[in-house]
């Protein structure tokens, strides 16, 4: 009865684990669960495109996950960090952390994304060549681990 119990509470929390983030596994993360909130609206992150001007201005997305604190890293690498500097163009990670709740489509029960500010800045670029840098957002929690890429460009 009780190893009966075990396996029942095992495969609820193996089917948990494979829900929370839903796409391909690279290292012990999915490369999904993490999303650009713009208004109302979700946009998943992985392969976002963001592009800077030359002259040097300041973008900040509002990055929503299931992760309690998110960080960035370089693309081969898993380490959080909360800046990170990639041919010039800085990824900064603002402390702050709000809530975001919504209903998925299809769904009947609210869900509650943690939402944290990530500014991408960088200098003018006076060079003829554009800068580019991927970077790595990681989100973090005690059940779930997550990854998107996020690739950035600095008009010449």
């Amino acid at each position: 009865m009780i190893c009966r119990m075990k396996r029942v509470v095992l495969g609820i929390l193996y089917i948990l684990l494979i829900l929370s983030c839903e796409k391909y596994i690279d290292g012990g993360h999915a490369f999904s669960g993490i999303y650009i909130l713009q208004g109302e609206t979700l946009i998943d992150a992985q392969d976002y495109e963001l592009t800077l001007d030359s002259k040097g201005n300041e973008v900040v997305l509002q990055i929503a996950s299931g992760g309690e604190y998110i960080g960035v890293s370089e693309k081969k690498s898993w380490n959080m960090n909360n800046e990170l500097t990639i041919n010039g163009i800085t990824a900064i990670v603002d402390d702050e952390v709000s809530t975001y709740e919504y209903v998925p489509s299809g769904k009947y029960l609210k869900r509650t994304l943690y939402v944290q500010r990530l500014t991408f800045k960088a200098s003018p670029n006076t060079s003829n060549k554009r800068r580019k840098g991927t970077f790595k957002v990681l989100a973090r929690d005690k059940f779930e681990s997550c990854a998107s890429y996020i690739h950035v460009t600095q008009k010449k």
